[in-house]
C-alpha cells in the first residue's frame, strides 16, 4: 500500500469512552464511590430523538436506552443502559455483559465519506443516526482494535 492511503481517518479529538451497564444509577453511584466521579447528566433517549437511526442497516423504531454522563478534565465517560429495541447496547449487554464499548467523538468533516473508506477496508458501520445539528456512526473496528469507534460529523469537524 502506498503511503497515501494511511491513515484512513485522522484522529485529532478524541474525548469519550461509551460503556454499557445493565444498571445506570448503581454504575454511577459506583463510579461515585470508586473514583470520585460525582457529576453525572442523565438523559433519556427514545429512538425518537432522532431523525434517523439505523443498527446493522435497518432502521430502528420504537427503542430507548438511558445516559449517564461525566465529565473528568476534557474526558467524558458516558455510561448506556439499554431499556427496550433493537439497539447495539443491548446486544453488547446480551454478549459480554456489560463493559468498554466505543470510544469517540471522532471528528471527521463528511461521515458519509470516512464510512465509506473504513468499510472499504472492511470495518463496518454498525449504528448510525442524525439529528437536524449532527450526524453520528459507530464502526466496528473491535476485530482491529478490541473497540467500536464513534464517529460524528457536526459543526466541530474539520
Amino acid at each position: 500500500m502506498t503511503q497515501e492511503n494511511y491513515p484512513i481517518i485522522k484522529v485529532k479529538e478524541l474525548f469519550q469512552v461509551g460503556v454499557v451497564v445493565s444498571d445506570l444509577q448503581k454504575s454511577m453511584q459506583l463510579f461515585e464511590e470508586l473514583l470520585g466521579i460525582d457529576d453525572w447528566a442523565e438523559m433519556e433517549i427514545p429512538s425518537e430523538a432522532f431523525d434517523s437511526l439505523t443498527y446493522k442497516g435497518k432502521p430502528v423504531e420504537n427503542a430507548c436506552f438511558l445516559t449517564g454522563m461525566a465529565n473528568v478534565g476534557p474526558f467524558q465517560i458516558e455510561l448506556i443502559q439499554p431499556v427496550e429495541g433493537d439497539l447495539p447496547y443491548s446486544d453488547f449487554l446480551k454478549e459480554h455483559g456489560g463493559g468498554l464499548h466505543h470510544i469517540g467523538h471522532v471528528h471527521v468533516p463528511n461521515i458519509d465519506e470516512a464510512i465509506g473508506a473504513l468499510e472499504a477496508r472492511g470495518y463496518p458501520c454498525i449504528f448510525a443516526g442524525a439529528t437536524p445539528s449532527t450526524k453520528f456512526a459507530y464502526v466496528d473496528m473491535s476485530e482491529a482494535l478490541g473497540v467500536i469507534v464513534e464517529m460524528i460529523e457536526d459543526h466541530q469537524a474539520s
